[in-house]
């Protein structure tokens, strides 16, 4: 399982998965606001993918992110989950940070920090990296 300690950089060949419910999806892609920073919080949370292992077919990476997050989150059917390259995503925006941040409950989480607080124009920059392969159904609920 990852070899990351707490708040160490996402490594850029790996991914982060962003769980989107259904009112942040459009046409069957995530919209910006499903990359919005709440108000109050420091991140977007997300979760390491390949925490669960490099050669893990993603649909069961997938199946074990979903686990890990447990009942702390209800999961829609037909909500989406989007992946996003650590990587890309820090060529696209500078200054972007993502930390693996996990919890007791959830050793997977990680939390992407944008640069000086510009929530709509990273949330608009993230959602547009995200392609049709990208983009995961649920596949159970607790």
């Amino acid at each position: 399982m990852g070899g990351l300690k707490t708040k160490q950089d996402i490594p850029d060949s790996d991914h982060v998965l962003r769980y989107c419910k259904p009112s942040n999806i459009v046409d069957g892609e995530p919209s910006p606001g499903a990359f919005a920073i709440r108000p109050g919080e420091q991140s977007l949370s997300v979760n390491w993918l390949e925490f669960f292992g490099k050669e893990t077919p993603t649909v069961r990476q997938i199946e074990k992110v979903q686990k890990a997050m447990g009942a702390k989150l209800a999961l829609k059917r037909s909500g989406r989950f989007a992946r996003i390259n650590a990587g890309s995503a820090r060529k696209k925006v500078a200054g972007l940070e993502i930390k693996h941040l996990p919890t007791p409950k959830n050793r997977s989480h990680a939390g992407i920090f944008y640069p000086g607080g510009d929530n709509e124009e990273t949330a608009l920059e993230l959602a547009n990296m995200v392609k049709p392969e990208d983009i995961f159904p649920v596949t159970h609920q607790k």
